[in-house]
């Protein structure tokens, strides 16, 4: 919200904006009836605007100045889930099956050798699996 007393459409107009940026959608299609609330927020430079891609819609998003009014500086967006932590989860999950798979392919080898190092091969990817989780963790709790 701002500081700005807007008339409640162009709130609204502004508020919808704020909250799909925040989702990292720079703009947002609106119905056309909603242009004439859309062309006040222009004149006051807090949006621009243009026809949609369908028919008797628009497309808004806001302006530097806009952004400034209604985005709190403090604002840190949410986890991205396809981020480097989701990889990184994902990659110890990797490790961590891998590491299972090697002990389980152990079990079926006749030499001793062989069992050995598939055993220690396993026990490290688990290791490193670990490890990474440990780190993780230790990030998301700063």
């Amino acid at each position: 919200m701002s500081e700005l007393r807007l008339p409640p459409t162009q709130e609204l107009i502004m508020c919808v904006l704020a909250a799909r940026y925040r989702l990292g959608e720079t703009l947002w299609t609106f119905r056309s009836d909603m242009a004439p609330a859309a062309r006040k927020l222009q004149q006051a430079g807090l949006v621009r605007w243009k026809s949609g891609v369908v028919e008797r819609t628009i497309q808004v998003w806001m302006t530097s100045k806009g952004r400034a009014e209604y985005l709190s500086p403090s604002y840190v967006p949410p986890a991205d889930v396809n981020g480097p932590v989701a990889r990184a989860r994902a990659l110890a999950d990797t490790w961590s099956a891998r590491g299972n798979a090697s002990h389980a392919f152990g079990g079926t080898l006749r030499n001793p050798d062989l069992v050995n190092r598939a055993m220690l091969a396993g026990d490290e990817l688990k290791a490193r699996a670990a490890e990474l989780r440990d780190v993780l963790d230790n990030e998301r709790d700063v």
